[in-house]
């Protein structure tokens, strides 16, 4: 079973070093939340160790007053288009990458790299979900789902399918998202998600479901130790996660090959390509 971790800003300058010894083979950073990028994910991306697997999530804005109601695929494009500045240098130099599969057969591997944030913006001066608004928060995160992906595409050339972070209860109004991986919050380490229900009378039964049973990764804890896993400074919990046992994290080996001279740095490359890729769509 794969122990995965999800940091941001909260948990300060990363020591990877203790996550290693804890046992963690993977990660999340938390890349964008509306149009600005986490002011912790460059620092924790860029010492991560080489080789490890690392993935990022974007918090979705849907507050109404941070954009004109009737724009919601405007507002979920600009920031996609945002997002993808954050995280194409990275997914460009192979720095950003989660690919899981069975550990039998490769036909099964799918790329997990890149996931929507999507909840309730409680406790931050922002708008919750509610009935009466969900519709907008879908039409938005819908809209930044398919432009990340466009942009990657048309940037990377390589298909990602972007996939989702929620709760058991947003994901039913989520079937549009069905062909992304579906990453849940789900705090208790003992029931597998969206398969066990408890009543109130303390009854427990087993309901699965409309895509809850489909999940590739839960987030168990938001209380973890923080220090013991490698935070620096500010937040004293760290959030863990576990992987479906049907799932692996894939770690790939790359071959030693003989490599020419360096003539421009990686950082120059990315520019290069991110421009001619600006150019080419008229910005």
């Amino acid at each position: 079973m794969s122990e995965v971790i999800d940091l941001s800003y909260a948990n300060g300058k990363f020591n990877w070093s203790k996550a290693v010894a804890k046992g963690v083979d993977s990660a999340y950073l938390k890349a964008s939340q509306r149009n600005f990028p986490d002011p912790m994910f460059k620092t924790n991306i860029e010492s991560a160790p080489d080789g490890f697997p690392v993935g990022a999530y974007f918090y979705i804005d849907y507050t109404l007053k941070h954009y004109a109601a009737g724009k919601e695929i405007e507002f979920g494009k600009d920031q996609a288009s945002k997002a993808a500045e954050i995280v194409l240098p990275y997914l460009l130099t192979g720095k950003l990458g989660i690919t899981i599969w069975d550990g039998k057969d490769p036909k099964t591997e799918r790329d997990a790299t890149l996931s929507l944030d999507v909840e309730d913006n409680s406790g931050s001066g922002w708008e919750r979900i509610t009935p009466e608004n969900v519709g907008r928060v879908m039409a938005i995160t819908l809209a930044f789902k398919q432009k990340l992906e466009q942009i990657i595409w048309e940037t990377e050339k390589k298909k990602r399918i972007v996939g989702t972070y929620s709760n058991c209860t947003l994901v039913q109004s989520m079937r549009n998202f069905k062909d992304g991986l579906l990453w849940l919050a789900w705090y208790t380490s003992l029931f597998d998600p969206g398969y066990v229900k408890k009543l109130a009378n303390g009854t427990v039964y087993y309901a699965s479901g409309a895509w809850m049973g489909d999940w590739f990764m839960h987030q168990y804890s938001s209380r973890g130790d923080g220090q013991a896993y490698g935070n620096s400074v500010g937040n004293q919990w760290i959030d863990l996660n576990r992987v479906n046992e049907k799932w692996q994290i894939l770690r790939k080996s790359a071959p030693e090959v003989e490599r020419p001279p360096i003539t421009h740095t990686l950082e120059e490359k990315v520019q290069v390509m991110w421009l001619d890729y600006l150019e080419r769509k008229g910005n």
